[in-house]
């Protein structure tokens, strides 16, 4: 009976998951957010209020340096009972601070409003820090095994993709038509508002789950698991190298389009078509991650992102236009499946009792290196140089660096056969159980 009252809750989470993820995707778009990562019109609103370029480029990345704190999550989740009435509550405080942070342009002159929004923005980060430990638990967990885990994670990620659409639509309509910017950004929050609203709810009908308890019995025990594990913590090595260097360049699109060629009526329909490709890339890198283990795909994802930065280089040929709309297309396509793998990894590696520790182990170094990786896009695009340095020179030199890893390291490093000689095989894991079949290795 138990069991039975388990599946219940896993199905009816799952079905509510699918409603509330498009609500929460659509207050992010809505403020220029992709979760808590920037698109280009979130670096509109932060040159709106006056910030310099490297500014424009750290305070984006504030969240993925506090996204280091969950490596604190298995302590955190352990000392309370009820997840899903935690997540609750600490998204209806961070999404309150987060409304209240983008109405600042209405209450503050942009002097005073500097410096308001950027605390408030710290004590979002942090907030949101603390909803992904209860979150991802909780999601993770609402995940269904074996292969119709990508598929469901790749089905919400596009519905909250086609959300981000639908909003960064009326985002674009409302500065058109609007007598004046204030009253556009006036609508926005009027807006956020009532999307808040509505994901309160469904957060409030979400289902508890019990949480697995973890194989350690000490605090040090719980959080040194992943990194006991070998052949977890090379990888994620590798990744956060990448990421480094990723968002080194990534950070500093929108600056790029909106200050040096000067194209920013063109950022809002850039983002558009950034997430309808991302809507495609998850629907593609899902159906990928029901045939292939999740390792087998980070390559290709790295690649496909080096492309996307050496394409900047087709500016020195093509119209600004038409190479912006492939470089947001392929930019789409590529984060859709890392978004993708970066949940599938934690899934596939991890024991299930020790998921919260593998993700905060994921999260820490993800994180830290994740946010040097602004400051340095920053720093490369504060020092002067020529113009097309600028304008596609630094992307072109970071995309050549990602191809080159992904071909040369990366396949030795994740590329490795379940069962072999690398990794030993977790056939408790179906996931890694189908890939065996599939490949006849059982």
């Amino acid at each position: 009976m138990l069991d039975i009252t388990y599946a219940e809750r896993q199905r009816i989470g799952r079905r509510l998951s699918l409603w509330e993820g498009p609500i929460a995707a659509a207050f992010s778009f809505l403020f220029g957010l992709n979760g808590l990562s920037p698109t280009n019109t979130f670096s509109n609103w932060l040159l709106f209020l006056g910030f310099g370029p490297f500014l424009v480029a750290v305070i984006p990345a504030i969240p993925q340096l506090f996204s280091a704190l969950n490596i604190f999550g298995p302590i955190v989740l352990h000392r309370f009972k009820n997840r899903a009435k935690a997540v609750f509550w600490v998204s209806m405080f961070y999404r309150g601070t987060w409304l209240l942070a983008m109405s600042i342009p209405l209450l503050f002159p942009p002097s005073i409003g500097r410096p308001v929004y950027a605390i408030l923005f710290i004590v979002v980060a942090l907030g949101a820090t603390l909803y992904n430990i209860f979150f991802l638990s909780l999601h993770y967990d609402y995940v269904p095994q074996g292969k119709d885990g990508g598929r469901y994670v790749g089905k919400r990620s596009t519905f909250q993709r086609l959300a981000g659409v639908g909003v960064l639509g009326i985002t674009a309509i409302a500065f058109q038509f609007a007598s004046s910017d204030r009253t556009a950004y006036l609508i926005l929050v009027l807006i956020g508002l009532a999307l808040f609203i509505v994901d309160m709810f469904f957060q409030w009908k979400m289902p508890d789950l019990p949480l697995k308890p973890s194989g350690e019995t000490d605090i040090r025990g719980m959080i040194s698991v992943p990194f006991r594990d070998r052949y977890f913590r090379r990888s994620l090595t590798y990744l956060s190298v990448m990421l480094l260097i990723q968002i080194a360049a990534t950070s500093m699109f929108g600056y790029v389009i909106t200050n040096i060629l000067g194209l920013e009526p063109l950022s809002i329909w850039l983002v558009l078509v950034q997430l309808l490709s991302m809507a495609g890339g998850f629907q593609v890198w899902g159906h990928l991650s029901t045939l292939h283990h999740a390792r087998s795909l980070w390559s290709p994802v790295h690649f496909c992102m080096g492309i996307t930065c050496l394409s900047w280089a087709l500016l020195a040929f093509l119209s600004p236009v038409v190479v912006l709309v492939w470089v947001h297309l392929l930019f789409g396509f590529t984060v859709g499946g890392f978004a993708l793998l970066a949940k599938l990894f934690v899934i596939e590696e991890a024991p299930h009792s020790e998921r919260p520790a593998y993700f905060g182990a994921f999260s820490l170094v993800t994180g830290i290196l994740g946010f040097c990786g602004a400051p340095i896009g920053g720093a490369l695009f504060s020092l002067n140089g020529p113009k097309w340095v600028q304008e596609w020179g630094i992307f072109a030199m970071i995309g050549l660096v990602l191809m080159l890893l992904a071909l040369l390291v990366g396949r030795s490093i994740l590329h490795h056969s379940m069962g072999g000689k690398h990794r030993p095989a977790n056939l408790n894991n179906p996931i890694t159980v189908s890939y065996l079949i599939r490949n006849n290795q059982v």
